[in-house]
């Protein structure tokens, strides 16, 4: 072979040797992101670990049912944390197998809190796929944890037929208690949230024993509602649900978020007094209980107010 000839293959082993260097460069990069990738750009209350393809583009809080954009929490509720549409769990016959820890703890590091498998029932059969969009952790926010302390809560969900897991890590703050006080004029719980005391109007005037005609239209009125937080836009943003029943406490009127828009208002402090109408149009006679809640929706943060009140009709 002559000179030019072994030129030619010196520069096609070396090209060689240079494409082989880099695939398998390339190649490190890919299994190294692949076990140990960090999502950054989920938005979540706390920290997110993913792992070998196991992936959750949204955690999120939900305190009484509602979502949460805060980590502080009234003692005595329930936190539950959802990993919403979860892919990459391992399909066999249409079924997924999610194992699911949760590891509450002290700030002095000590353990108030353990479960090695919150799924183990399922586990094991296996569920449909339809459920990897919505796994949940419930954690109970009750003794031995108290009031001013900030726990760490650990949970890895990870899949069972295969290596992918995912780790949350984030810190709740308890920041209160919840309370209730019986008054004369109705009952007041607060989770976070005051209020001074309740009242039944008509015309403007308190009912006397709290006693309505049938097709009557009150206002239930609460004073000193309070201790609402501000939001980023300098509002507050305030809600409220009301539920009526009747003496066998069967639900005869229900109404979510009666504020609306109506509630992101500005207030000089963080009290106010509200207010909620009730029609009583169509009702039977009898005794009914009218449950308000009103909840910040910044905090989630709420107080229960339950008015009881007599329904009569006059003989014409």
């Amino acid at each position: 072979m002559g000179t030019l000839g072994r030129e030619w293959r010196r520069e096609e082993m070396l090209r060689f040797s240079r494409t082989l260097l880099f695939c398998l460069f390339f190649l490190i990069i890919m299994v190294s992101g692949v076990n140990h990738a960090v999502a950054v750009n989920v938005k979540t209350l706390g920290q997110k670990i993913e792992k070998n393809g196991l992936l959750c583009p949204e955690i999120y809080h939900v305190v009484d049912g509602k979502k949460t954009e805060t980590t502080d929490i009234i003692l005595d509720k329930v936190l539950k944390i959802y990993f919403s549409n979860t892919k990459g769990l391992t399909e066999e016959n249409g079924k997924v197998y999610p194992g699911l820890s949760i590891e509450v703890l002290s700030p002095e590091n000590e353990k108030v809190l353990y479960s090695e498998n919150a799924l183990v029932n399922f586990s094991e059969k296996g569920l449909p796929v339809a459920f990897s969009k919505k796994i949940s952790a419930t954690i109970g926010v009750a003794s031995p944890m108290r009031v001013g302390k900030t726990y760490t809560v650990k949970t890895r969900l990870w899949d069972m037929k295969g290596t992918g897991e995912i780790i949350y890590t984030t810190e709740i703050a308890i920041t209160g208690k919840s309370t209730r006080e019986k008054l004369p004029t109705g009952e007041i719980e607060s989770s976070g949230l005051t209020a001074k005391n309740v009242m039944l109007l008509k015309d403007k005037k308190v009912v006397r024993y709290d006693l309505l005609t049938v097709g009557d239209t009150a206002k239930l009125a609460f004073l000193n509602v309070g201790k609402f937080e501000k939001g980023a836009d300098g509002l507050y943003s305030i809600d409220m649900d009301i539920t009526i029943t009747d003496s066998a406490e069967k639900t005869v009127k229900q109404v979510r978020g009666m504020l609306k828009e109506s509630g992101h208002i500005s207030m000089k402090s963080d009290k106010t007094n509200l207010s909620a109408t009730i029609d009583t149009k169509g009702y039977k006679p009898g005794k009914y209980t009218a449950t308000v809640i009103v909840y910040d929706k910044i905090n989630n943060n709420k107080v229960t107010i339950r008015k009881s009140f007599g329904l009569i009709r006059l003989k014409a």
